[in-house]
Formats: C-alpha cells, structure tokens, sequence
C-alpha cells in the first residue's frame, strides 16, 4: 500500500462503478451479501477497509479527512471515468457524505443510511480498539 492507497477488493470491472463503505468497527466484507447481487446487472463494485479496519488496520489514525482523501484517490484510480456511486452505512454514510461534499466531480450519486451528524474526528480516539 502506498500513503494514498488502502486495502480494497474490486468486483466486475468494466460497468459503472459503485464504491461501497462499511460501517465502523467491520470490513468490506460487511457488504458480501449485497455486491454479488450488484454485479449481476454489471456495476463495477469497490469495497475497501477503511484505515483502522481489516485489511487497512495499519493505517492509523482513522480520521474523517484522510479517508474521504484516500477514497477520493481510490475512485480516480479505479472507478469507471474516475466517477462513482457512492453508498455508505452507519460511519461509512457519513464518510460517504463528506466525500460527497469535499469532491463532487468524482461522486455520481450517493446513498447514506443509519448515520448521525457528529463533530468530525470525535472516533479517532477509540479507533483502532
């Protein structure tokens, strides 16, 4: 992994790109259960670990800002067109509005569920356990 990058897996390319975020304290494989059904109508899924998550506990501190800038470079590099559906659940929705918000350009459309507004960062703290 480079300072840019973080651990995802990418499913199907070649359609248009849905990048799915996780919620707090979980992985990408969170979404197991929804990307194959996504993939047989032919999106092109990304599913990364947050930093301080499954395969990117490395990277730490989990900071709002430096994952919205490390999904932003994600979807440039990866997505269809460098543009992608976003979709976030829980801290992953919350994550996916601010990127929504800080990079609209690389956001198609975006779906939030199960978030709170809170003070950016107030996670950082307790993540990683």
């Amino acid at each position: 992994m480079t300072e840019t990058t973080i651990f995802y897996k990418s499913h199907n390319p070649g359609g248009e790109s849905i990048l799915l975020i996780h919620g707090g304290f979980s992985d990408g494989s969170e979404w197991d259960g929804v990307w194959p059904l996504l993939a047989e109508h032919n999106y092109h899924l990304l599913i990364p670990d947050m930093p301080s998550h499954g395969n990117s506990v490395d990277i730490r501190p989990f900071e709002v800002d430096d994952t919205v800038r490390r999904l932003a470079a994600l979807i440039k590099a990866e997505a269809r067109g460098g543009r992608a559906h976003v979709v976030g659940i829980s801290i992953g929705g919350h994550i996916a509005a601010a990127l929504a918000s800080q990079h609209p350009s690389y956001v198609l459309s975006l779906i939030v569920s199960g978030f709170n507004i809170f003070t950016p960062n107030l996670f950082t703290p307790v993540l990683p356990l």
